[in-house]
Order: C-alpha cells, then structure tokens, then sequence
C-alpha cells in the first residue's frame, strides 16, 4: 500500500481521491467535533461548502454547528466544540441530524467526497481507524486527508497523521509513504519524546486565545470512541460501511 498525506484540502485536486481509501482529519476541531455529536445521538450530519446555506427551509429543524476562525458564527445554534455540546447535551439529544460549517474540516471532507471509503479520523477514535484501514490493506493507495489551517499545514493534523502511520507500519510489510507522509512520520516520532511540540502549533495557540483549552485537551485524547463514521458525497453517516 501507497500511504500518501494531503497536508491541505488544496495540496491534490479532487479527482486525486476519486475510488480511494481515504482518512479525514481535523483535530482542532471538526472532526473530533463529529465524533461528540455521534457519541450523542446524531446520526447523520450534512456538510455545507457554505455558511449562508444554513438557511435553508429543509434545516430549519437540524442542530446547526458553525464557525469561521474559531468564531461561532450567527446561523449556527453551536460553535464547532465538542466541550460546548458535551455542556448542552440535551439539546444536542433532541436531534438526529445536524448541519455543519467549519474553516478546515468541511472543506477537507467535501473536497474527498469522491473516495471509495472515507473515514473520519481523530485521535478520540484512532484505534477504530487503524483497524478499519487494516481490513482495507490490500486496497493499493491510501489517503490521509488533513484539513491543515486555512490553506496551510497545522502541526496537530501532522502528528495525527505521523501517529497513524506509525501505527499501521507495525501491522504492514510491504508499504511505500509520500515525502510529505515520512515528514509527518518523523514529526510524530519527535513528539512521542517531547509532547510539548504540540504547543507551538498556530491553531493551538489561537484556540488558547478564544478560550477552548478545553476543546484541546479533549481533542488529544486517543479511544474514546470505538466507532468509525463515514464521508459519503456531502453527508457524514454513523454506519461504518461494515
């Protein structure tokens, strides 16, 4: 298997991930968000490549969560933070689907919607990706789909995506990685000895900035979750494809 690493949504056009194994991440924060909402009761959540969409007559009745630059945006009945749903789970509870619209992570996931399989990755669900991936090992090219930080890399989807090679070269004997997938390899192996190196990542220190330490430290936690969402067209399903 071919392990390649978008490090943002622009890095490959969209036919690059047409018919392929493909990893989603946005650690800070979209889709950890997404894990919080299944872990509630949400089983469906649409993906909007537009704010202003947010106002249409079909969801008015849907859980809205929204920002722009870590900012909770007007339309939205939430920002994107899981700590701030966990708050007001039963609001949360009373829906089934949800719309979002993030700065990254939408436009990461609509930008693979292509893919034979696409999951949503983040570290609160990591163990559940490996071995989804595992069972998809003899497909020939894998993608690992990091949101990045408005049009550049982030630091925290890096080391996500270095954890999980990591990880998945322990269990494979014939594998080939990108450029940009050894330098993720090579960052995470640098914060296994000094986690600290997650603190000088930009995104970190402006979510600090707008309060959501909270939604740091939980987006850092590994297997909270045991389940694996899937990316279908504009749509984020519970069902893992099994």
């Amino acid at each position: 298997m071919k392990i390649h690493t978008s490090p943002f949504p622009d890095y490959y056009n969209k036919e690059f991930f047409k018919d392929k194994t493909v990893v989603t991440v946005d650690i800070f924060r979209a889709t950890t968000t997404i894990l919080h909402l299944f872990s509630m009761g949400i089983n469906q959540v649409i993906l909007l490549d537009n704010e202003k969409k947010a106002e249409k007559v079909e969801y008015n009745n849907l859980l809205k969560i929204g920002e722009r630059f870590g900012e909770k945006l007007k339309l939205f009945d939430f920002n994107n933070s899981a700590t701030l749903l966990l708050k007001d789970r039963k609001k949360v509870e009373k829906h089934e689907k949800a719309v979002m619209f993030t700065t990254n992570g939408t436009k990461a996931a609509l930008k693979s919607s292509e893919a034979k399989i696409n999951f949503v990755g983040a570290f609160n669900n990591i163990s559940s990706i490996i071995e989804k991936i595992l069972k998809y090992k003899k497909e020939t090219e894998l993608i690992i789909n990091l949101a990045g930080d408005k049009g550049e890399i982030s630091l925290e989807d890096t080391i996500f995506g270095g954890n999980l090679i990591y990880e998945l070269l322990k269990n494979m004997v014939e594998f080939e990685l990108s450029d940009y997938s050894l330098i993720s390899l090579k960052i995470y192996e640098s914060y296994l000895k000094n986690n600290k190196l997650i603190k000088s990542a930009r995104h970190y220190n402006r979510l600090i900035e707008l309060g959501f330490k909270d939604d740091i430290e939980l987006a850092l936690k590994k297997d909270l979750f045991g389940f694996t969402p899937i990316i279908k067209k504009n749509k984020i399903l519970s069902d893992d494809g099994e």
